[in-house]
């Protein structure tokens, strides 16, 4: 997303968080095997870029989701 937006562009993702993982995703026959794995699911915050600004995360929804917002500089 970032390589393809424009300067000034604000970037949002919406995902789950681990709360609705384990209440939901890991109880569902269809989708239990694929979050069998042990790994921490969360915001990406580790994969924005340094120079990315106004960066936010919020858990929205109850804490079922999250919402994290940055602008491209």
């Amino acid at each position: 997303m970032i390589r393809v937006a424009k300067s000034g562009t604000k970037v949002i993702i919406v995902d789950e968080t681990e709360k609705l993982i384990e209440s939901t995703y890991k109880k569902t026959p269809i989708t239990k095997d694929y979050y069998q794995t042990g790994e921490r699911i969360g915001a990406p915050l580790e994969f924005i870029p340094n120079e990315m600004q106004n960066i936010a995360c919020n858990e929205i929804c109850k804490g079922l989701m999250y919402c994290l917002t940055f602008r491209k500089p």
